[in-house]
């Protein structure tokens, strides 16, 4: 290899890690020579390494802190001679700022090389944003995939055999059921567009007994749309021994997540339940079979009435197709989808909605207005899916009020708050913490909000949770109890060590 740079974004952490460490492993060379990564927190590499995997918002911060001029950023990517962003269908609030960035960059270093990769990829559109900076390539490579079978929810309930019994009510939106038996519309019209955990569980039995039946090994993976329906899902499959469990979302660390690759336990069945992030760019090579529920978590956003909420809806068809895909990587497979053929044909969408047309944008804005730009709307107009200026305007107002923006400038801590990768008010809070020297209660209460409150609340034990919670609050509010119950789970913690 030359002595050029290659830096290749991935839109979430595993990704990173997984491509990282297959590429170092085909270039019979140990991660963090000529090849590593770098991720929020984490990374490995040296001075010899050549190909970077970053996630796509380690990229963008570098770019963001490089100075704020134009100069400074095309100065910031002097040792890069080739970008490649993969993924670019999904998006992300931060790929199409990058790609806003980029296009600039690209204007001046016309001996800079940007990639553009998806699977999915809706080409035209990014070749015309990228046309005003030069000339634009397009690449088609077949798909090396195994084919894939599709079974859908009818198909499901009569493998299983699965009775939801009938004393569901039809939806409004529910399926066409025209030509199916009795049975099977009655157990759809009873599931209706929640997702039911004991169809999963008979599904997998269903997988199980026949891959143990054609002697054959491989694993598991199943689609759900959130952290909570993951753990519900993980207690469930509990009940089916010879199962090997294993989780697989955002919020764990690098090395849960890394446990999803080897193989199960001899005797064990390995079943990995995880949200969109295995959607793409990762290979989980013994998984034969795939359950999506065809469901998501989103947030979306009303500008007009300034309320963001976080809901689950029907994925898209991209990404479904993702999904699917990841039964075919290294063999033949199939893939079981909890939902019908009218649904996936009528109430999924294409592709999905550009996040930066559906979640609020002050984080971004200030973002944009601590590189130096002072027309952050017009900046954010020539995004590939410009948000609306209505958005545009709450955000820069909130800023305002949050002591963010004085008149058009830039305050301290505005400055501190754009450096800070973590929601604006938990950023506050903890800029405040550190000023009053009262940090470590208040950056324990920002990851409480960040996050979830350590107390757990099921529904059975509600009254329960409720009487435990109020002996730390102590009419102090919620916040507050929560802050004094992980202090002290904390000081028992490290008392285990003293005695």
């Amino acid at each position: 290899m030359n002595t050029d740079y290659h830096s290749c974004t991935q839109p979430r952490r595993i990704s990173a890690l997984g491509l990282a460490d297959r590429v170092s492993e085909e270039r019979c060379s140990p991660v963090g020579q000529e090849v590593g990564y770098i991720i929020r927190g984490e990374s490995k590499s040296s001075p010899n390494t050549k190909i970077t995997f970053v996630t796509t918002g380690v990229l963008l911060r570098r770019l963001q802190t490089s100075g704020g001029s134009s100069e400074d950023v095309v100065a910031s990517l002097a040792d890069v001679s080739h970008v490649i962003i993969d993924e670019v269908h999904e998006r992300s609030l931060d790929t199409d700022f990058l790609l806003v960035l980029l296009r600039d960059v690209l204007k001046q270093r016309k001996d800079l090389r940007l990639i553009l990769m998806s699977a999915t990829l809706d080409a035209g559109v990014f070749e015309d944003y990228f046309k005003s900076g030069g000339k634009v390539g397009r690449v088609e490579i077949s798909g090396r995939t195994y084919p894939v079978e599709d079974y859908y929810l009818d198909d499901v309930i009569r493998m299983t055999g699965f009775n939801a019994g009938r004393g569901g009510r039809p939806n409004d939106d529910d399926d066409d059921t025209t030509g199916m038996d009795a049975d099977v519309k009655a157990a759809i019209q009873s599931i209706g567009m929640r997702i039911n955990y004991d169809l999963i569980n008979e599904t997998v039995r269903e997988i199980d007994a026949e891959l143990t039946h054609l002697g054959q090994e491989g694993g598991i993976l199943i689609f759900l749309p959130g952290v909570g329906e993951i753990s519900r899902a993980l207690g469930s499959l509990q009940s089916i021994p010879n199962l090997h469990v294993l989780p697989l979302h955002a919020s764990l660390q690098s090395a849960e997540q890394r446990r999803v690759f080897p193989h199960a336990p001899r005797g064990k069945r390995k079943v990995v339940v995880a949200t969109n992030v295995a959607e793409t760019s990762i290979t989980i090579d013994d998984i034969v079979a795939v359950i999506d529920s065809g469901r998501v978590k989103e947030t979306s956003y009303d500008p007009q009435n300034n309320m963001r909420k976080l809901e689950e809806v029907w994925a898209s068809r991209a990404a479904c197709k993702q999904r699917r895909g990841r039964a075919g990587r290294v063999q033949a497979g199939k893939c079981y989808k909890l939902y019908t053929r009218n649904a996936e044909t009528n109430k999924m969408a294409e592709r999905p909605e550009p996040e930066i047309r559906r979640v609020p944008l002050e984080q971004l804005c200030l973002s944009v207005r601590a590189m130096g730009i002072k027309n952050v709307g017009g900046f954010l107009g020539s995004a590939l899916t410009p948000p609306e200026s209505m958005a545009v305007d709450g955000a820069m107002d909130l800023l305002a009020r949050m002591g963010c923006l004085d008149s058009d400038d830039l305050t301290a801590l505005g400055r501190h708050l754009s450096m800070i990768p973590a929601d604006l008010r938990c950023g506050k809070l903890m800029v405040y913490g550190a000023m009053f020297g009262c940090l470590d209660p208040c950056v324990s209460i920002a990851a409480i909000l960040t996050v979830k409150s350590p107390f757990v609340s099921p529904q059975e034990k509600r009254d329960e949770a409720k009487s435990a919670r109020a002996k730390f609050s102590g009419n102090q509010g919620d916040l507050i109890g929560d802050l004094k119950a992980f202090e002290q789970w904390d000081e028992m913690f490290q008392n285990r060590y003293v005695y």
